[in-house]
């Protein structure tokens, strides 16, 4: 597979996502922005067939846990792990001033 062409092709589709998170402002310490921002990718994983497991936190963001099926579920190599977060440091409002852009 060519993965160069693979994601160029896709470019616009991957920059309106981020742009998409970027403006769902999620700091850190405001576990209400975190889980909603969250709440849009699990919309978007669930919608691909994706099992979904939500690990609720007291005062932080809830964790995830996505499983996505393989073609075939008796292969055992080959698996990827992919650990990301959603949190940022800025506080909600700072997009007014910072704002979304790709130069």
């Amino acid at each position: 597979m060519d993965f160069r062409s693979y994601f160029r092709s896709r470019q616009a589709e991957m920059l309106s996502l981020l742009k998409e998170l970027v403006l769902r402002e999620s700091p850190t310490s405001d576990k209400k922005a975190v889980d909603a921002c969250a709440a849009g990718l699990v919309e978007r994983f669930a919608r691909l067939g994706s099992k979904v497991v939500r690990i609720p936190q007291k005062s932080a963001g809830d964790f995830h846990l996505v499983e996505y099926p393989a073609k075939d579920d008796r292969r055992q190599e080959g698996r990827i792990l992919v650990l990301t977060h959603i949190d940022t440091v800025w506080p909600v409002g700072k997009i007014q001033t910072m704002p979304f852009y790709v130069q």
